[in-house]
């Protein structure tokens, strides 16, 4: 067991059956987790289902044929899984998981209407998911975005394409607000310019207005919604390199507000709001470090209200682009990620409690 400053400590869970980076895990109705992506460019698809009880455990349930590493994964109000397609070829295709089948299925869905990855994906307030972004060309980057339906045509869905948001953008974050807006946050151009500019997705409109701009522009940053509906933007890169500041989006006045800066300098690390309202961030990685082990704990009530971050324990796995979720326990799962020594992708699991 790893451990260090702060509180709670990161033991290993089950392993993964096989390596797995750039995965999402989402938690199912049931309370077992679903985690799903791409191994590597073009390898194995396999979806795993990870059982928090007793003992735990760790069952291959299915494959997909379309998601890889860095799709999107969303879970439907019906206890469904949506998934695009992802890294690295843009496709339209998209299929839905049934974790509730026996045995569990997985059924090709009507395409979307453009070609994308590394795009955001949104489970709306009337269980339509929203899709915003990305690369539809090789490097060309969207500024499209479209609704799927997955009630639509008989289960089978609809992707119905909506008023472009009028700024291209890709690597970047959506969060569905506490007023069923969804912020759409950090990211940048084809080119590599990075976007200051927030924008708003207002489902009463259907369609999308501006918003605060971020004090720091970047990519490959963290964004979390805390207890009292603001967004926690944290680290990842920034137009002159990585970044330790985070910043803390106020959706009453639309702007952004600087907050406490991270011990270190973070991107594509892995973030969860904890059952007591501060935010875990670990992992990730630093062009001085490599993936990192190390932790953090955001507290949105310390500093008079500004925030502030504070130790947590050292991860018993330095790892970057990590699946993690909260379970119903309150312990937070990180599974899979990047590392710096062959063979880059583990298949390890660590529990933080």
């Amino acid at each position: 067991m790893a451990t260090g400053g702060g509180t709670g400590s990161f033991t290993f869970a089950l392993d993964l059956p096989i390596v797995r980076a750039g995965a999402t895990a989402v938690l199912l109705h049931d309370g077992t987790v679903l985690i799903v992506g791409r191994t590597g460019y073009g390898g194995p698809t396999e979806i795993f289902r990870y059982d928090p009880t007793g003992f735990g455990s760790m069952t291959t349930i299915g494959s997909l044929d379309a998601g890889e590493d860095d799709g999107t994964v969303t879970l439907l109000p019906s206890g469904k899984v949506f998934v695009t397609q992802g890294c690295c070829t843009p496709g339209t295709a998209t299929e839905t998981i049934d974790p509730t089948a026996t045995p569990p299925t997985v059924t090709p869905t009507a395409n979307l209407v453009t070609p994308r990855y590394v795009d955001t994906a949104t489970l709306l307030a009337d269980g339509r998911v929203l899709v915003v972004g990305g690369d539809n060309t090789g490097f060309a980057v969207s500024a499209s975005a479209e609704i799927f339906n997955p009630s639509a045509a008989g289960g089978f869905g609809l992707s119905t394409q909506i008023a472009s948001p009028g700024t291209k953008r890709w690597w970047g974050n959506a969060v569905r607000l506490q007023n069923d807006n969804v912020l759409i946050v950090a990211g940048a151009t084809g080119s590599l310019q990075f976007i200051p500019q927030a924008q708003l997705f207002k489902p009463s409109l259907n369609g999308f207005v501006n918003t605060g701009s971020l004090h720091d522009s970047r990519i490959w940053a963290t964004a979390t919604m805390l207890t009292d509906g603001r967004v926690l933007v944290a680290g990842g890169r920034g137009p002159l390199g990585q970044l330790q500041t985070a910043e803390i989006y106020d959706p009453d006045a639309g702007i952004f507000a600087s907050t406490g800066s991270m011990a270190m300098t973070r991107e594509s690390a892995s973030a969860v709001r904890l059952t007591d309202g501060r935010v875990l961030i670990a992992g990730g990685y630093a062009y001085d470090a490599g993936q990192l082990d190390s932790a953090e704990i955001f507290d949105p009530a310390a500093n008079g209200g500004i925030g502030a971050f504070s130790p947590a324990p050292a991860m018993n796995v330095a790892r970057s682009k990590a699946a993690a979720v909260l379970l119903n326990s309150g312990a937070v799962l990180f599974c899979g990620g990047e590392t710096s020594q062959p063979p880059y992708q583990l298949t390890s699991c660590e529990l933080f409690q």
